[in-house]
């Protein structure tokens, strides 16, 4: 997983897009997917805003699609860390663990001190 972007996503315009909301871009995408072949899908969209993280998903039938399901969830970094060890998401992915990894690798990132110009 070398790109944030994957499946039908490929920026956050199409985030937008695909739920149908008009949201700024936040200041850092970790993980935007969306899968949708078909008859049935799912989206996953985990981002930081400051120095808090929100992570929404939606999934859709042949009945409808994304729009309306744009509800993301606001996590500190500790426990977006907590919550993606805790559950088993991505199932999905070829290899959830290591999109799971990937991210939190990403989340961990955030705490790390960033060289500035002096």
């Amino acid at each position: 997983m070398s790109d944030v972007y994957s499946g039908d996503f490929s920026s956050w315009s199409d985030v937008c897009s695909y739920f149908d909301i008009e949201v700024a871009e936040p200041d850092q995408v970790l993980y935007a997917v969306c899968d949708c072949p078909d008859y049935e899908g799912y989206a996953d969209v985990i981002y930081r805003v400051g120095d808090r993280f929100y992570w929404a998903h939606g999934s859709h039938c042949s009945c409808y699609g994304l729009e309306d399901q744009w509800a993301p969830i606001e996590y500190s970094q500790q426990e977006l860390a907590e919550a993606l060890l805790r559950g088993h998401y991505f199932y999905y992915a070829e290899n959830s663990d290591a999109v799971r990894d990937e991210i939190l690798r990403r989340v961990s990132a955030e705490s790390q001190p960033q060289l500035g110009h002096a």
